[in-house]
């Protein structure tokens, strides 16, 4: 088996001097050959991650366990239907807060702005190719092939790839038909 070491750097303040990020650095597995012995040495990094955290930092770790809770708390309301309008505020607000917490993606109106500016101008320029070839086509279609990758990426940008990035990861169950 073979293993080639990662570093992890630890980008949370220093605990002692105010405005530095502490860079505490760990070695571990970055890219694992599965075998034997694989999860076990995922598992001693994880555990040499979390032991800095509680001692250096302790405020985060807190609050790392109060999200867990709150998290724990939403899988558990998401599991019932309820008439409870109180209840389903709290599970609302719950999602929503881990969402805000966890998203990847940061859509500015000036970034839609930009990008709805460029669709327009490929839409633009695909209309006077059609007025000026004199060709008999489909208009329609063109367009549809313009905003169609557009739209993609914006959905993609907000929702995140489908499978997930570790190909060690747990994948999705298959969904039947």
């Amino acid at each position: 088996m073979s293993e080639l070491a990662g570093i992890t750097t630890c980008n949370l303040p220093h605990p002692k001097n105010p405005g530095q990020v502490c860079g505490q650095r760990f070695a571990g597995p970055q890219h694992l050959i599965i075998g034997e012995g694989a999860p076990g040495r995922m598992k001693t990094l994880l555990e040499k991650l979390v032991m800095h955290l509680h001692t250096q930092h302790p405020e985060y770790f807190a609050q790392v366990m109060i999200q867990g809770e709150e998290y724990k708390g939403l899988l558990w309301v998401m599991a019932f239907q309820t008439s409870d309008p109180e209840l389903q505020q709290q599970r609302d607000y719950l999602r929503w807060s881990i969402h805000q917490r966890t998203l990847n993606a940061s859509l500015s109106d000036e970034k839609l702005r930009g990008a709805v500016d460029q669709i327009a101008n490929n839409i633009w320029h695909e209309l006077q190719f059609w007025l000026q070839s004199g060709q008999k086509g489909n208009l329609l279609a063109s367009i549809s092939r313009i905003l169609t990758p557009e739209v993609q990426a914006i959905r993609d940008a907000l929702q995140e790839p489908v499978a997930p990035p570790n190909p060690l990861a747990p994948q999705p169950a298959a969904v039947a038909h």
